[in-house]
């Protein structure tokens, strides 16, 4: 059916509104005496012009839409505002200042950021028994007087009232505000990036958000040795977020899972991430996390930082190395049944020796009891377990590479040596391990049924996946799942701050086989305790005892 000839002259989008009731339509065929079809098709043919005034609206409506999804990035205008919106920095990169109160005490903007009573999405909150109105730019313009919850009525804000409420604490209506609005000492181009900014607020998608798409990214290691268990890791992410997609995705958006080099942090920006999983097993990346941090991207990792670093857009379900070797040394003092002194020796491979987890476990450890250390060398574990054991060490702590520790451990059993052993790392279950090896299990509860790593094989089997590391490949469906459970939880309008604030609130969440995970905005680590195992075990046949994490 051919759109009316009218349609595409002089006709405004008032007009196409207006004809698709009766009354308009007959106005509008006033306005179109001159044109002889116009009258009888818009008075017989009402149908039509309807159906036609509706179809030019959708199409205006998905050019906007279109208009909006390809901007995607902020302006540099846009991206200062924010920038002072959130932390009250300057163009100039330093901290501005205003006056607040009834006393105009002057205060550095970066205690009264707009951010913190009007919120991310610019919505408002209770902040202190103060209520913070909606500065969405879409409400301060509504054409009509609006009252505010406290009675106070006011006009529509332009750009000029704006600049006044923002430095001079007035209202549209000229009427000061109240005395808990800061006054902002900034120069109109600041208070117009601002604006800007202000203006954008909830009506672009979030960075690595599109129409459909929820872009998150996977860090692939730089070293080597880990590149096969990192490949694998994402295979596993992968079938796990692809079930989700399968099921409707997260707000019928699918999650797209993109690897980037850990080299390459360039790629955060380059393909506008929304968020980024971290699986490496030495825990969360520190310099993946400072960018992160920099650019406002949740990572979400196995592991903390391995030298107890928190970020506020980090999260990490179990605690780094040093937390773990705490908690292990805790355990061995209270069970080790030796000396009230004993002997402690960190044992990690010679190439380890100038790796900075073994400097964390260190300073970590030595606050609770003397801490020596030895190197393993290749091919001389029966060295060092001859001069472990001559030397009266009762406990070890054990941090290396597996073929290492599996040649230690092979060498005391030999060497008929048992001190208790303390291992940071599950060993593989082809390591023969002594009746005094004890690990950590940080996924499984300590009452796990056989019946569910059962249902962990059938899933890995359905996704074409081996199940090598059971318990590693449960931790890592417990990521996939705290990140969409945290994506539902931030709703359909989603960005990187909602997305933080959604894992924030997750509590007594259940993931897998793992026990209840608790964020706050204080803990970003999920689990406050770990579960110390003996290092060969059936599950749900064995005991282990909590300990918490200090």
């Amino acid at each position: 059916m051919a759109v009316p000839f009218f349609f595409s002259r002089r006709l405004t989008l008032v007009s196409l509104i207006e004809c698709r009731t009766a009354a308009g339509r007959r106005a509008l065929a006033r306005r179109f005496k001159a044109r002889r079809r116009a009258p009888a098709l818009l008075t017989k043919r009402p149908f039509l012009c309807r159906v036609s005034a509706l179809l030019f609206q959708r199409s205006l409506l998905a050019l906007a839409l279109l208009a909006v999804s390809a901007r995607g990035q902020l302006s540099d205008s846009e991206t200062r505002g924010r920038q002072l919106y959130d932390q009250g920095i300057g163009a100039d990169g330093q901290a501005v200042s205003a006056v607040g109160g009834e006393a105009n005490l002057a205060l550095p903007a970066a205690f009264v950021a707009c951010v913190n009573c009007h919120g991310y999405d610019g919505r408002g909150k209770a902040e202190a028994g103060s209520l913070s109105p909606d500065i969405r730019w879409e409400t301060l313009t509504k054409p009509y007087s609006i009252t505010s919850p406290t009675g106070r009525r006011r006009l529509p804000y332009d750009a000029s009232t704006f600049f006044k409420a923002i430095t001079q604490g007035l209202d549209s209506t000229g009427q000061p505000l109240d005395a808990t609005m800061p006054r902002y000492r900034i120069s109109p181009a600041e208070a117009a990036n601002v604006l800007a900014y202000v203006k954008q607020i909830g009506r672009t998608p979030g960075e690595g958000v599109t129409d459909d798409t929820l872009r998150i990214g996977f860090l692939l290691p730089i070293e080597s040795t880990l590149i096969e268990t990192a490949g694998l890791d994402q295979k596993i992410l992968a079938a796990c977020l692809e079930d989700v997609n399968r099921a409707g995705g997260i707000y019928r958006r699918r999650i797209e899972l993109t690897a980037f080099n850990a080299s390459s942090p360039g790629q955060l920006t380059a393909q506008a991430m929304l968020a980024v999983l971290d699986s490496s097993p030495a825990g969360a990346d520190p310099e993946l996390a400072q960018t992160c941090e920099q650019r406002k991207i949740p990572v979400v990792s196995l592991f903390s930082e391995a030298s107890g670093q928190v970020h506020r857009y980090g999260f990490s379900l179990f605690p780094g190395v040093a937390e773990r070797a705490r908690a292990l040394v805790r355990y061995a003092i209270k069970h080790g049944g030796g000396s009230t002194q004993p002997r402690v020796v960190l044992i990690y491979s010679e190439k380890d020796a100038a790796s900075p987890e073994i400097k964390f476990i260190v300073a970590a450890v030595k606050p609770l009891i003397a801490l020596e250390e030895t190197a393993i060398a290749a091919g001389k574990a029966d060295d060092a377990v001859l001069a472990l054991r001559d030397t009266g060490t009762e406990i070890v702590l054990l941090q290396g590479t597996e073929a290492d520790l599996a040649a230690f451990s092979a060498s005391a059993q030999r060497h008929a040596w048992e001190p208790l052993q303390l291992w940071l790392e599950p060993p593989a279950r082809a390591v023969q391990t002594s009746r005094r090896a004890f690990t950590l299990s940080t996924n499984f509860s300590s009452a796990v049924s056989p019946a569910e790593p059962t249902a962990g094989r059938q899933w890995a089997s359905r996704h074409g996946l081996s199940m090598r590391d059971l318990p590693r490949q449960c931790m890592l469906i417990a990521l996939a799942e705290t990140l969409t459970e945290g994506l539902k939880t931030a709703g359909r309008e989603v960005s990187r701050e909602k997305l933080a604030q959604g894992l924030e609130a997750l509590c007594d969440f259940k993931a897998g086989l793992t026990s209840p995970l608790n964020f706050t905005s204080r803990r970003h680590t999920a689990t406050s305790s770990v579960y110390v195992v003996p290092c060969q075990f059936t599950p749900g046949k064995f005991t282990g005892e909590w300990v918490p994490i200090d």
